[in-house]
């Protein structure tokens, strides 16, 4: 019996149907909102080890760069063609701020021996770079930020033309002081103080003149004599002065006794930035230098989108009466 043979037709293939994984709305918001957790924990850390990083950021500035400004300012001054944008130092609209005194004598920049010391009369501070022993810092109420002065800074005096002079204080490269002052005669005024601070890479700062100018010291002046003054920045702010003469006190520069000119200022600001300074000075009584300086500062200003507390605590004493050049 013949066997019996079946024919199928060759099926056609089943094509392969990749099937989609079912995930629930629920799960996809839970990942997406990991996702959004994980960027926003990032950017928390990045930003916190900025603050970490930069909150106590102070840069010396060393003698020698302090000098080698102050030479470069001289050299651009005595050659008028050169390009003012390399000028560095104190700007020419500083040198022509505040108004100065009508009495305006010939400056004498050379000091008297001590055989011609005259009480009676105010000379130019030689011009070049003074370094001062410094103690203290400043901090600010953002994350703890503080800065630590070094333990040697300088200050620049510069000539601005008859009886005005300017003394900058690089206490680090995040803090400049800046004053002008004219001294006369028998009287030594101030016209300008400027102070700029930096902190997580934001410069904050104001720039006060004094008009009429500041009576710093009257050599006439009796102990306990007092006088006042005020001074305001283009934005508003004011600052009113009160200072005390306390006599002439020795004190020792350089191995060299001065009769110091000793002053205690209390100072009130008002406007953007609000708060109280006392500084206790010694100047010398020749030039109106500042032989040492003691301060205390606090205040609160707007800043970094908050009120923000400002203080100072800081001690600078003059090393040397010769400046270096």
């Amino acid at each position: 019996m013949a066997a019996a043979t079946r024919v199928f037709d060759e099926a056609p293939p089943i094509p392969y149907v990749r099937r989609e994984r079912f995930v629930p709305r629920w799960w996809r918001r839970r990942t997406y909102l990991k996702a959004a957790a994980a960027l926003l924990i990032l950017v928390v850390f990045s930003g916190g080890a900025y603050v970490f990083t930069q909150r106590n950021v102070a840069t010396d500035v060393t003698v020698n760069d302090a000098v080698s400004q102050f030479r470069h300012a001289t050299e651009t001054v005595q050659h008028p063609n050169a390009k003012q944008a390399e000028v560095s130092g104190p700007s020419p609209q500083a040198a022509t701020r505040g108004r100065v005194p009508a009495h305006d004598p010939s400056p004498v920049t050379r000091r008297p021996s001590s055989a011609a010391l005259a009480p009676t009369a105010y000379v130019l501070p030689a011009a070049g770079v003074y370094t001062y022993r410094t103690t203290g810092g400043e901090q600010i109420s953002v994350a703890g930020a503080h800065h630590d002065y070094p333990p040697q800074t300088t200050a620049t005096v510069t000539h601005l033309g008859g009886c005005r002079w300017q003394i900058r204080g690089d206490v680090i490269k995040e803090h400049e002081d800046l004053r002008t002052f004219c001294g006369q005669t028998s009287n030594l005024y101030q016209d300008e103080q400027a102070r700029w601070i930096t902190f997580y890479g934001k410069r904050e700062g104001e720039d006060i003149t004094f008009n009429p100018p500041q009576l710093v010291n009257n050599v006439a002046q009796q102990p306990g004599a007092k006088s006042s003054s005020h001074g305001s920045d283009p934005q508003g702010d004011g600052v009113d002065v009160v200072g005390t003469y306390l006599g002439r006190v020795p004190i020792v520069i350089g191995g060299k006794t001065v009769e110091a000119v000793r002053l205690h200022l209390t100072a009130t600001s008002t406007g953007q930035s609000q708060g109280t300074s006392v500084d206790e000075m010694w100047l010398d009584p020749l030039t109106g230098l500042t032989l040492r300086w003691d301060r205390k500062v606090d205040s609160t200003t707007n800043s970094f989108g908050a009120n923000v507390r400002y203080t100072e605590t800081a001690s600078f004493v003059l090393e040397s009466l010769t400046p270096q050049t």
